[in-house]
């Protein structure tokens, strides 16, 4: 009817208790039955035995109770065996009574089986042996677990150690139970130590760090704080130790004078700063100054909240920041009136910076931030006056000019454009973020210059003189047409720009120049640069080549090079020594007429004479005195007194024009007091007849 609860047939069903009946001297076999009680299932255990006389007893029992305790305890053991935690259960004589799974695979890794009745001695000393586990030198096996059972007995909660085995670290807690049973667990806390060695190193790296910080709990007390924020509140008198109040930590910076935080009370400023805190996804950030240790420095401090309810705070030293700031606004302002133009423009184009120059343009443009480089080259375009060839579109003009920049070895290009009258130097600079710099320089005044210096170069260069312009390492830096051709074909001596003067004047000496005697040419080269020191008006001197004669004016420049113009003198030379000749006999002629040769200026009073050399004995310092004089009235001294009136008489006379010439006879009175008499002639000769 359905009492019995089973998924068998009634033969199956009895063949299966047939086989359960005990035979007589057997013992006894018992089965569960459940059966159906109403509601509930009720689970019998049932016996049947045989009699000897062939009768058969059954016997059914409720165990209903036990067998659901049992499947309780089956529970209990099967989660205590699936259990990541080692357990074991030792009993009064260290033998084991149960171990579950976790504790028999490790013990079974190390080549031990951990079953029931095993020794908990032989256990370590297999643990020793394999080298996965170690005790003090001084113990034995038994001694030690005879220690650790002392130990238990002493702490009724039992106690715990850490140690290694193999590569892991493991945490065991012994603890006594009742009949001297104990039992024992095994953590594997690896991972647990990996991330305490992990959190350790976090904590010395914090330590390390030169921008302090500090975490606080929701109550606003010190959960840590790393050594330079502890270090800066040490030096004011302050501990951050764990549980401090930020407040009171304020309080002392103020009452210090480490901050004043504008005068605020410290209750105010840490409400005030974990108000910006809560009100912004960026937390706090507010700048102020201190002193630490002797040095006024320049702070951050920048606050956020964690999902917890705690933050964290950190203080970053922006000293050197701030001070770049200050450097880049006296750069910008130093750029902003330098006199050439600066623009900055992004990678698109877009103008971020121009500089007053540029903004106070004389085409009416106006640069704000976000125009663009086209609409600056339209509307020069527009004006009549932009830089862009005709023919060229203004983008074609931009792209062009970003190729040059990238093609560029220096990322830069540089040209010469003209807007307006005004001559422009343009230099672009492209930046790693794709921004460039370009820079305007008027050079209209530079240019006009240039062509000034052009003209100068090409007249220097077409001089009939050679010009010649050494650097201060006597290396040549410029010569002239006529200094190259009078090389080339004079002294067959290829002169151009970077040839040494040594070799040149080697060369020349070669060709018959002659060096000062007892110089070579070192020293004559010195010599001159020294005479050209003495003089800043510079030196010239003659030097003779063959029939060429030069005269050399060698002056020194700023630089410490010099420059050397030759003079070809060779026809005034000859001209001077045929002049020379020419007097030489004149003088002789004279001297054979024993006549000496006076041309009197009468308007200037300057005289002119010519005495022979037979004659200087008698003329004394007349004839050793240059070859003119002044006309005075003591130049008639040479004439004996009584002669002298009629003497002067007679030149009146031929200067009114009452004589056609003068001629008269008279005594001179030379030095020795001896006297000769001679005969003046003289005509006077007029510009106007």
């Amino acid at each position: 009817n359905g009492v019995i609860k089973t998924d068998k047939t009634i033969d199956e069903l009895n063949e299966h208790l047939n086989s359960l009946r005990t035979k007589v001297g057997e013992k006894p076999k018992a089965t569960d039955i459940q059966f159906h009680v109403g509601n509930n299932i009720q689970t019998t255990l049932v016996t049947e035995i045989e009699m000897e006389n062939g009768d058969t007893v059954q016997r059914f029992a409720d165990v209903s109770s036990d067998r659901k305790r049992e499947a309780e305890l089956r529970r209990v053991y099967d989660a205590i065996d699936a259990t990541t935690v080692g357990i074991a259960l030792w009993d009064k004589d260290h033998k084991l009574i149960f171990a579950n799974e976790w504790g028999r695979q490790i013990q079974s890794s190390f080549g031990f089986d951990l079953a029931p009745g095993c020794s908990r001695a032989e256990m370590i000393e297999n643990q020793i042996k394999k080298g996965f586990f170690s005790i003090p030198d001084n113990l034995s096996v038994d001694l030690y677990i005879e220690m650790s059972s002392e130990e238990m007995k002493k702490q009724s909660e039992g106690f715990s150690r850490e140690f290694s085995m193999g590569d892991k670290e493991l945490v065991s807690t012994s603890k006594f139970l009742e009949g001297g049973i104990y039992i024992q667990t095994f953590t594997d806390i690896t991972e647990l130590k990996k991330q305490e060695k992990a959190l350790k190193r976090l904590q010395d790296a914090t330590d390390q760090m030169p921008t302090a910080m500090a975490l606080w709990d929701h109550s606003d007390k010190l959960v840590y704080a790393n050594k330079i924020l502890r270090d800066f509140q040490s030096d004011y008198g302050f501990e951050m130790t764990e549980g401090i109040s930020r407040v009171d930590m304020l309080k002392n910076q103020i009452s210090k004078g480490a901050m004043n935080y504008d005068n605020k009370t410290a209750e105010n400023f840490h409400n005030e700063f974990l108000e910006m805190m809560d009100s912004s996804e960026d937390g706090a950030k507010v700048e102020f100054e201190t002193e630490f240790r002797g040095k006024k420095t320049s702070m951050l401090a920048n606050g956020f909240r964690l999902e917890s309810g705690d933050w964290i705070q950190t203080v970053v030293d922006i000293t050197q920041q701030k001070q770049r700031e200050a450097e880049l606004e006296s750069l910008y302002k130093a750029i902003d009136v330098m006199s050439a133009g600066v623009i900055v423009w992004d990678k698109n184009h877009k103008l971020i910076f121009a500089n007053r120059d540029m903004r106070e343009n004389p085409f009416g443009f106006e640069f704000k931030q976000g125009v663009s480089r086209f609409e600056m080259l339209e509307h020069q375009e527009r004006l009549g006056f932009s830089p862009i060839p005709k023919g060229t579109s203004i983008n074609t003009r931009i792209n062009n000019s970003m190729k040059k920049m990238t093609e560029s070895p220096e990322g830069s290009m540089i040209t010469e454009i003209k807007v307006k009258d005004e001559e422009l130097l343009s230099a672009s600079v492209l930046l790693e973020d794709g921004s460039y710099v370009q820079t305007y320089t008027n050079i209209t005044d530079i240019k006009k210059q240039q062509a000034e210096l052009t003209r100068l170069y090409d007249a220097v260069d077409k001089l009939v003189n050679p010009i010649i312009i050494w650097d201060p390492n006597n290396v040549l830096v410029f010569c002239n047409q006529a200094a190259i051709y009078r090389n080339k074909n004079e002294w067959d001596f290829d002169l151009k720009p970077g040839i040494k003067r040594k070799d040149m004047l080697k060369h020349l000496i070669g060709k018959g120049m002659q060096l000062p005697k007892g110089l070579n040419v070192d020293e004559h080269m010195g010599i001159q640069k020294g005479r050209m020191l003495e003089k800043k008006e510079g030196i010239t001197a003659e030097s003779k080549m063959g029939d060429l004669t030069f005269l050399a004016t060698s002056r020194m420049l700023d630089d410490g090079g010099f420059i050397q113009n030759f003079t070809d003198i060779t026809q005034q030379k000859k001209h001077e020594e045929q002049i020379a000749l020419q007097k030489e006999r004149y003088s002789r002629v004279l001297g054979d007429l024993n006549s000496i040769v006076f041309d009197s200026n009468l308007k200037t009073g300057k005289v002119t004479y010519e005495i022979p050399e037979n004659l200087n004995s008698e003329w004394g310092d007349l004839a050793q005195a240059t070859t003119s004089i002044e006309a005075t009235e003591d130049f008639y001294s040479f004439v004996r007194e009584d002669y002298r009136d009629a003497y002067k008489k007679a030149f009146k006379e031929h200067v009114k024009g009452e004589t056609d010439a003068v001629r008269i006879e008279h005594l001179n009175k030379t030095q020795d007091g001896s006297e000769i008499w001679y005969e003046t002639r003289a005509k006077a000769v007029f510009d106007k007849g």
